[in-house]
């Protein structure tokens, strides 16, 4: 039945993009609309690309927020990280406040690291990408395998490969049957991960300079993530510091979404001070992350090689 509901919901996208485990492109696209007190739409753009990219959201709700509704809606998307942006100035209530902030509400999704297509025959999925630097890149996997099964689970389709991966943890590694050349194999590939940010906007003093970060709806709880030094070309300690005081997991990942480290602290109380050491590691951007109950925090890392 689950393998039922999620192939009748895949008829919906007719789209070789959609047909992947990751899309082969970054997608930026973002829309802004201007509503009068009427209810009447006065504006509406869409920008793609890197007028997307760049567009100052708190600087354009600032703008026009006295006069307008302001409703923007967006999708920032790669390989490792997807944001999905939705603003809208009706949900701000009194605004007490000279400026806007970013709310940012984080997950992390299990990532295989392939693209895939569904077959005719309806018996497995055919690679036709593999994400560079992903832990599928040192699982001897090829463009043209075809994946039979995952964990011993049969795949006829893409919602097949789609459903099982998302029932992997971060970290796990799974067994892929694979077909080459008519003949079958197993490979072995450690999930990788995707980051999802629920991206929104609220009144702030345009001074604050920490990010706010949404948790259920409640009112926002302190925490912070910070790394040092940055750019390093070796060791960079960590610092995480949380009001709640839950099991954390601290994760390295590369660009790809290749998780590099993980440790799971199951006694965390106000801070953490750890380190990671880089050395040996090609140079490139990684992220430290701490995910705390259904809450991610996140920073970058610049890395150089001696």
């Amino acid at each position: 039945m689950r393998k039922l509901l999620c192939c009748a919901l895949a008829i919906c996208w007719l789209n070789s993009e959609v047909l992947a485990q990751l899309r082969s492109s970054s997608v930026n696209t973002l829309t802004t609309k201007l509503i009068d007190e009427k209810g009447q739409l006065v504006a509406s753009e869409t920008y793609q690309g890197l007028q997307a990219n760049s567009f100052n959201i708190p600087q354009f709700i600032e703008d026009h927020v006295d006069q307008y509704r302001v409703k923007i809606s967006g999708l920032f998307k790669t390989d490792q990280e997807v944001d999905y942006i939705k603003f809208d100035s009706k949900q701000l209530g009194e605004i007490d406040a000279d400026g806007f902030c970013e709310v940012n509400e984080s997950s992390i999704k299990p990532l295989l690291g392939i693209v895939v297509t569904g077959c005719e025959n309806l018996y497995g999925v055919e690679i036709t990408r593999i994400a560079a630097n992903t832990n599928a890149t040192q699982a001897d996997l090829q463009i043209g395998d075809v994946v039979v099964s995952l964990n011993g689970e049969m795949i006829n389709s893409y919602c097949d490969l789609k459903m099982l991966v998302n029932e992997t943890s971060v970290g796990d590694e799974v067994s892929l049957s694979v077909l080459r050349n008519g003949k079958e194999s197993i490979k072995k590939v450690v999930v990788g991960a995707q980051i999802k940010n629920q991206v929104s906007y609220t009144s702030c003093d345009k001074s604050a300079q920490e990010l706010l970060v949404q948790q259920d709806g409640e009112q926002a709880l302190e925490a912070t993530l910070n790394s040092f030094p940055n750019p390093t070309k070796g060791i960079s300690f960590i610092q995480f510091a949380s009001d709640l005081e839950a099991p954390i997991t601290l994760y390295v990942m590369n660009e790809a979404g290749a998780i590099i480290e993980k440790q799971t602290y199951p006694f965390f109380a106000e801070s953490l001070r750890s380190s990671y050491d880089f050395d040996g590691l090609p140079s490139g951007v990684y992220y430290i992350m701490v995910e705390q109950e259904d809450q991610v925090y996140k920073t970058k890392v610049l890395v150089f090689e001696h």
